[in-house]
This record gives C-alpha cells, structure tokens and sequence, in this order.
C-alpha cells in the first residue's frame, strides 16, 4: 500500500509551486527518469515515463511492488521495440 506521509525533503521551487514530493523509497526500485504523478489527478497515482507519457494509473491502495512491475515491464518492452 503506498501511503501519503513521510515525504521526503522538498526544495524551496518544489514547496513553493505546492509539488506533494513521495518519499524516495518508493521510486528507488523504478527505472532510471521513470515517476510517480501525484498532481494531475489527485485520486490516481501516475506512472509515467522519462518523456512524460503516461504507462498507466494506479489507486492509492496498490502495492508498490506493481507500480515498480509495471514500470520495468514497460522499459524492456520500449527497449524491444526497433525505432521507427
């Protein structure tokens, strides 16, 4: 269950333009320029990818561990593709 409490150590733009910051244990385990959205829509958690699209949403309630799945699944599978 990912929970709301425990943010990590916010910048002074970040706290300033009103960013909820998630702690970093929760984002360690996903890919490198992958993240969690928490802005957009604040009753989904966002997962998106380095380019900012969108790899799919989660509710509050989800394990991390899916959130973290979904992420690495989403890499090789954008890693397999041929450019095109």
């Amino acid at each position: 269950m990912l929970e709301q409490r425990g943010y990590g150590s916010a910048s002074a733009s970040s706290t300033q333009r009103g960013l909820r910051l998630i702690r970093d244990d929760l984002t360690s385990g996903l890919p490198t320029g992958y993240h969690l959205d928490l802005l957009s829509d604040p009753c989904v958690i966002i997962l998106r990818r380095p380019d900012e699209t969108v790899v799919a949403r989660f509710t509050p309630f989800t394990d991390p561990e899916e959130i973290r799945r979904a992420a690495e699944e989403d890499r090789e599978s954008e890693e397999s593709e041929p450019d095109g």
